[in-house]
């Protein structure tokens, strides 16, 4: 393994050189609020229904767009089977407000641009509302900061979030290996890129408290940022096994579909590259309780290390239910965001299709609904509900997909 370690810090004489305070300020606040940015769960994750265009799996809780893997072994009923058609009504929102992505612009506002780059697919109540945060990082960005961190009082950042994603498909080929007692087996085998990043972020509770206090700092304090990114490109080889399990209570209509399903996935990693970023930010106040800049301290420091080989594996398991006119799904996974359940049910009536499901991911529960309304035999519209906390406060908004599915024929 070869790893390469590089460290980058402001020094006393490198700060003095600058021009003055507030652009001293404006340098390192624009810094640190790159990593602050991070917070925000910019990267697809695997199970992301930010990124799905589908609103019937959204509604469904199987959030992603990811082919469940047990109920892929099911086979797809032809209302299963269908092309997708999104229609992108966040866009409408993203692009109305093009400044925040323009660092040249007095606008720019990287925390809500993250926040669109997070979920920019779907329609997003109260995503454009200003407030607290939306003054700071305004002030940040102009080289306007208060050294009275109260007057940003309302703002509350979690203070220790996590986030990563994760981009992990795999090509290859599903075998049906008979049956016996009733049971249906298959195995999997297959390969495909897996790319994944995390970061993990812990702002000082003290500086939260001192934002939202209604007296100054404490004079002659420090507060501190932590973050940590990790990024890992791989290549994955796949080995799973299947297998349907009759439940006589859902077979009883007698279809050769019903049933319990269950999968796992084996996936070998093999190392291409890895990547790590620490960075420590510190605020220190003066004798008056305001933000100052000491000349013997470090207000940013940050430390990289890199390899190009490395070995691992990760497990994916998945379940499904076959119920006649119902189709349920669950899903359970650990790893990247530590425990995360996704699950959901669908149920099928003539011209209507209802459903309901969420996910619990990083300690919140996001619920989600939907329905489906098949205007013919082949051509339908999804329209789903959940909610989402892309932003830094993980504040949960309601957000809504749309789009239309035209069944494959025959």
């Amino acid at each position: 393994m070869r790893i390469r370690t590089s460290n980058l810090s402001c020094t006393g004489g490198q700060r003095s050189r600058a021009v003055g305070l507030v652009k001293k300020f404006r340098r390192i606040a624009i810094s640190v609020l790159g990593a602050i940015c991070l917070l925000a769960p910019m990267a697809v994750p695997g199970f992301s229904q930010n990124f799905s265009g589908d609103a019937r799996i959204i509604g469904m809780g199987s959030v992603g767009g990811q082919k469940n893997m047990a109920l892929k072994f099911a086979g797809e009923t032809p209302r299963e089977s269908y092309r997708l058609i999104p229609v992108p009504l966040g866009l409408f929102q993203v692009l109305r407000h093009t400044e925040v992505f323009n660092p040249s612009d007095d606008r720019f506002n990287p925390i809500r641009a993250i926040e669109y780059a997070a979920n920019p697919l779907h329609l997003t109540i109260g995503r454009n509302s200003d407030g607290a945060g939306e003054q700071l990082v305004t002030d940040l960005v102009n080289g306007q900061l208060s050294r009275d961190l109260t007057a940003y009082r309302g703002f509350i950042p979690k203070s220790n979030i996590k986030a990563s994603g994760l981009i992990d498909p795999s090509w290859g080929k599903e075998f049906h290996l008979g049956s016996g007692k009733g049971l249906l087996h298959g195995v999997y085998i297959g390969s495909g890129p897996y790319i994944s990043v995390a970061t993990n972020v812990n702002i000082d509770q003290n500086l939260i408290d001192v934002i939202n206090a209604s007296t100054p700092a404490q004079p002659n304090s420090s507060y501190t940022i932590l973050n940590r990114t990790d990024g890992q490109l791989a290549g994955a080889i796949t080995g799973g096994y299947r297998v349907r399990i009759p439940v006589p209570v859902f077979s009883k209509s007698g279809s050769g579909r019903n049933g319990l399903y269950l999968a796992a996935n084996y996936n070998y990693l093999y190392g291409l590259h890895y990547d790590t970023v620490d960075l420590t930010a510190r605020f220190d106040t003066d004798a008056a309780g305001l933000v100052t800049l000491a000349p013997a301290t470090v207000p940013l420091a940050v430390n990289r290390e890199m390899s190009t080989t490395g070995r691992g594996f990760a497990i994916d398991l998945a379940s499904g239910v076959v119920i006649d006119r119902w189709s349920a799904k669950l899903e359970l996974a650990h790893g990247l965001q530590d425990y995360e359940f996704h699950g959901g049910a669908e149920y099928h009536l003539a011209m209507l299709d209802v459903r309901g499901g969420g996910r619990y991911s990083r300690d919140l529960f996001h619920p989600s609904a939907g329905i489906g309304l098949n205007l013919s035999e082949r051509i339908g519209i999804d329209v789903a509900a959940f909610t989402t906390a892309t932003n830094i406060e993980r504040e949960r908004k309601a957000s809504f997909a749309v789009s239309l599915r035209i069944k494959n024929k025959n």
